[in-house]
């Protein structure tokens, strides 16, 4: 089992915590985002992480993982960056946002799901777009799911909640 994390990201939301390092690399209670998911994929006893790093990514975290570079993060995605580690994608693979906090129990409820491609999702995100934007729809992007939880559509500009 391996964990690709997606760390590319500028974070220009996160001004001014990232204008001397990548969003993945802001702290929070004392350790950056990245570590505390290397700390998490760890216990989990995931034994191979790779990390692809765009923005500053001399400043990345170094703590024996592979890492990839995407010298064009500023005018690509999250799937340009991924495809960066394209050699990499094959087995069993975590694939995870670097600016994201999670727990132990939510990785093991992923890795105890039998499906062959699984998503965490987190219900409860509206709460969060409220806290800290006026308006949620603003930053936020559609997810779609069918009766039985599979995804119809994400990733796209919303016209209401319910989206």
């Amino acid at each position: 089992m391996k964990s690709i994390i997606l760390a590319a990201g500028e974070g220009t939301r996160l001004r001014p915590y990232t204008l001397s390092r990548p969003k993945c690399m802001v702290e929070v209670g004392g350790r950056s985002l990245l570590d505390r998911q290397l700390d998490i994929l760890e216990a989990a006893g995931v034994e191979e992480n790779i990390i692809v790093g765009g923005y500053l990514f001399d400043k990345l975290s170094k703590r024996g993982a592979r890492y990839y570079e995407n010298p064009d993060y500023h005018k690509t995605n999250m799937v340009w960056t991924l495809f960066c580690a394209e050699e990499e994608l094959q087995g069993e693979i975590i694939i995870s946002y670097g600016d994201i906090v999670y727990s132990l129990k939510n990785l093991r409820d992923l890795l105890e799901c039998s499906s062959d491609i699984a998503v965490t999702i987190d219900l409860d995100w509206e709460r969060y777009w409220h806290a800290r934007l006026e308006d949620p729809l603003s930053d936020a992007e559609t997810l779609k799911l069918t009766e039985k939880g599979t995804i119809l559509e994400i990733g796209k500009k919303p016209g209401s909640l319910d989206e």
